[in-house]
């Protein structure tokens, strides 16, 4: 299996598919793992992610429906938590039922994914979504108020109605507002009183809250601090601390791979990885995290962090900023410390700063075929930063900035 954009079908009209060379300077040398290809203004590549996909070792199946007492070795004696999956012997190939995964179905409940190994996690025939709210939490009681409802409930970062989405099919965060009174004037909105833990919503259509509303916690979602290779395929990850983070703890960098991903309302970003030496984002999307939709660092350890980004979308990023902490200054997409990234046809807009911020001595980056539109930033700077060492910006990469501007490098 090829992931990317499939050289051999490429899409568009007419004209020679041909090489592209990197430019001098910048010193990935990646042509040994794959190339890139372009036509006109689009990108393609070969890259190919099959050799992290089956690493060797024993396969499990998880479904949150099945019975408790299986052993997890096939669907019809799944698992019902991935956690159990992932402690069971040699563990390497992780199957899950698509549907929604609560800390229970995680089994994330007294800590962090346990990865004891190089490991494959892949949903198959449609999503499985990783996240921190607990819809067994919810007693939901009418507040008095019009429209107001109300329940219990700790340690919360957002709340989401999945019957109100977006153009791209992703549910829009309720509104924050400071009373009750407010909530019950402002449809699609919410208030927390944390001396008693309560919480109040107005649906969007007025309705009283059911299961399609979701309350995220500022805990552990898929927190990664073991150094192993790991593939995720069709998983998004909703809330928590940070809705999928890598924190190498020892220095020995390994490769993450995130294939039809998403990873969306974390109070501190949406993927983060740090010192580890290969991450590969392909076909992903990020949005309403209060910090950057993609961050990538470098700064405990020496290993070179080198990111593959093709076909990224992250939008709304510190939109919703409830800490008022990072005005301006959140990402789509973001390199520091001296990493090394390359964009294929990605589209980075709406975020509340630059849309591309690449920073730090060191730091390199090839965009091409990308596209970084509108800022929700009070204040704008340049559309695309140049503090990098080197960023080099090729090939029609177009930005708009507010007020509506125009940028083709």
């Amino acid at each position: 299996m090829t992931i990317g954009l499939g050289i051999n079908r490429p899409q568009g009209a007419g004209g020679s598919l041909l090489l592209f060379t990197k430019p001098e300077g910048f010193n990935w040398n990646y042509e040994s793992e794959f190339s890139i290809k372009q036509r006109g203004r689009k990108y393609y590549t070969d890259f190919n992610g099959s050799a992290f996909k089956n690493p060797s070792g024993a396969t499990y199946y998880v479904d949150p429906m099945a019975s408790g007492a299986n052993d997890g070795s096939s669907w019809g004696d799944a698992f019902t938590t991935i956690e159990s999956a992932l402690t069971a012997s040699n563990a390497a190939r992780i199957y899950l039922a698509p549907g929604y995964y609560d800390w229970n179905a995680c089994g994330w409940l007294n800590g962090m994914p346990t990865f004891n190994r190089d490991c494959t996690i892949i949903c198959e025939g449609g999503k499985a979504i990783l996240h921190t709210s607990q819809d067994a939490a919810f007693s939901w009681s009418a507040e008095g108020t019009a429209n107001v409802y109300q329940t219990i409930y700790n340690a919360f970062y957002e709340v989401i109605d999945r019957t109100n989405v977006n153009a791209r099919g992703v549910p829009i965060p309720l509104d924050k507002v400071a009373s009750i009174a407010e909530v019950s004037a402002n449809p699609g909105s919410y208030y927390y009183h944390s001396g008693s833990a309560t919480l109040y919503v107005h649906t969007h259509d007025s309705r009283a809250p059911d299961s399609y509303i979701m309350a995220f916690r500022q805990k552990n979602n898929m927190d990664i601090r073991a150094a192993h290779n790991i593939y995720f395929e069709n998983i998004e990850f909703w809330g928590g601390t940070y809705p999928i983070v890598f924190n190498n703890v020892d220095g020995n960098g390994k490769h993450i791979l995130c294939n039809n991903c998403a990873a969306h309302y974390g109070p501190f970003g949406g993927f983060l990885f740090r010192d580890i030496s290969r991450v590969s984002l392909i076909n992903w999307h990020a949005e309403y995290n209060e910090l950057d939709g993609a961050a990538y660092r470098q700064n405990i350890h020496a290993t070179q962090t080198d990111i593959l980004e093709v076909n990224g979308r992250s939008f709304n990023n510190g939109i919703y900023n409830h800490n008022n902490a990072y005005n301006d200054i959140v990402n789509g997409s973001s390199a520091h410390d001296g990493c090394r990234i390359i964009r294929l046809n990605g589209t980075y807009s709406q975020n509340d700063g630059s849309q591309i911020g690449d920073t730090h001595s060191g730091t390199q980056s090839l965009n091409l075929g990308t596209n970084a539109g509108e800022s929700y930033a009070a204040t704008q700077e340049a559309p695309i930063q140049a503090i990098a060492a080197l960023i080099l910006r090729r090939c029609g990469w177009k930005t708009q900035a507010r007020p509506a501007h125009t940028l083709t490098v």
